[in-house]
Order: structure tokens, then C-alpha cells, then sequence
């Protein structure tokens, strides 16, 4: 069961403002069901702990002065303010650049066991929006189109 999660998971490209459907999906030409989901798997447990290299985020910010005197408690809680809030985005900051690195390596990964990106078209992405979420028919559908030699061929990004 876990193999088919995240074979959708690996299926979905970005999503789009349009459509719940992803706008990209993978596919290799005449591959099995059983490999398609090893594959999946594999690349998904593979990308799974990778982390981008920490970033050194230096942040310059300004604390507006107001009416807090130097020393006061007003004005340390307004530099302690400003700490946190640096500290939060360059958290923000990291986690986006993990997600990035993760996204990096999983794409690779499909890259090197041979298998193409594709973008879906709009035809494509409606008829997959008739299908629930996380369900068969949708990884069946985006399947049959990921083994068609003329998708792969004609909408290969």
C-alpha cells in the first residue's frame, strides 16, 4: 500500500492554479506496473532525507524607532522581536530550499532509471480532475499516459 501512496506522489509534477491535476507527470515507454511502482518507490525513499546545504542567511533589519527609549524594556522586547523574526524566516528560507533539494534529487533519480517528464495537457488534466485524489484510476490513467511512446514523444518538457 505504501509503494502505491507514493508512486502518486511521484506522479504529481506541480499543481496548478487551474486544476487539482498536476501539470507535469513521468513516464518510460512500455514499462510494467510493478516496475513504474519500484521505481517510485525507490526514488521517493532515496530523495527522502536529502537536505539542501545550509544557507547563511544574513538578514539586515531595521527596527523602527518609535517612541521605545535604549534600555528600556520596549526596546528589548522590539530587538528580541526582530530576532525571532529573522530566525523564522531564515527557517522559512531553509525549509523551501530542502524541499527544492528533495524535489532536485527525486527528479534525478527518474532521470537516471530512465524515464521522461512530460507536460500533461489541459484535455489531460481535466479528464484526470474526474478521478478522487489518491485514488487507482487516477495512477492508472497518469500510467497509461507515461508508457505511451507518443505522449513521450510529443509533450516530453
Amino acid at each position: 500500500m505504501r509503494a502505491v501512496v507514493v508512486a502518486g506522489l511521484v506522479l504529481a509534477g506541480c499543481a496548478t492554479a487551474m486544476s487539482d491535476a498536476p501539470a507535469t507527470s513521468w513516464g518510460k515507454v512500455g514499462i510494467s506496473m510493478t516496475d513504474f511502482l519500484a521505481d517510485a518507490a525507490f526514488c521517493a525513499q532515496a530523495s527522502a532525507d536529502v537536505r539542501a546545504q545550509r544557507e547563511v542567511l544574513i538578514q539586515s533589519r531595521q527596527t523602527g524607532g518609535g517612541s521605545a527609549t535604549p534600555g528600556s524594556s520596549e526596546a528589548a522586547q522590539a530587538s528580541n522581536d526582530a530576532l525571532l523574526a529573522a530566525a523564522n524566516d531564515q527557517r522559512n528560507a531553509q525549509v523551501h530550499a530542502d524541499a527544492r533539494a528533495r524535489q532536485a534529487a527525486h527528479d534525478q533519480c527518474l532521470r537516471d532509471r530512465g524515464y521522461t517528464q512530460f507536460r500533461l495537457t489541459a484535455e489531460q488534466r481535466t479528464h484526470l480532475d474526474a478521478f478522487p485524489a489518491d485514488s487507482q484510476e487516477r495512477r492508472n490513467y497518469l500510467y497509461q499516459l507515461g508508457r505511451d511512446p507518443s505522449v513521450l514523444q510529443t509533450q516530453a518538457i
